[in-house]
């Protein structure tokens, strides 16, 4: 099995710092992002088993970048972290589909425990789309 990719986004050098650090004990490959616009182009390039994205940050938020991730037909599941109550932002990444949610400040063993179980879920999606595209190349063509 491949070792698993992790994508990283927060607009805080330290926040980031922290989440790859507690990542980092999982064994996965993990890239990071210092908002939405830089990790959609790191979206676009790479193949990820998870985000882990903070939804306030500068130029495009993290919610922005999950609609036009969804939007590029790229399903890797999403983990928002946030230390605003923004209810109304929450409940529309949840519709919209997000894997979970975890308020700031969090501990660390709730982080971790969360982001194994949505790995998983990120193995599972990426092995059906390998699948998809072998059985129906057609659904995968650019228009």
């Amino acid at each position: 099995m491949d070792m698993k990719h992790i994508l990283v986004i927060d607009d805080e050098p330290y926040m980031r710092s922290l989440l790859i650090d507690l990542v980092s004990d999982l064994n996965v490959q993990i890239d990071e992002a210092e908002d939405g616009v830089a990790g959609l182009e790191r979206l676009r390039r790479c193949q990820y088993h998870l985000v882990v994205s903070d939804i306030k940050m500068p130029r495009m938020d993290g919610i922005e970048l999950f609609e036009n991730a969804l939007k590029e037909n790229i399903l890797t599941p999403f983990i928002f972290l946030t230390g605003y109550s923004d209810d109304e932002k929450v409940l529309k990444a949840l519709r919209m589909g997000a894997a979970d949610f975890i308020a700031k400040p969090f501990f660390p063993i709730e982080l971790s425990n969360v982001i194994v179980r949505i790995l998983e879920l990120g193995q599972r999606r990426i092995e059906l789309s390998r699948e998809l595209m072998v059985s129906s190349p057609h659904l995968f063509k650019k228009k």
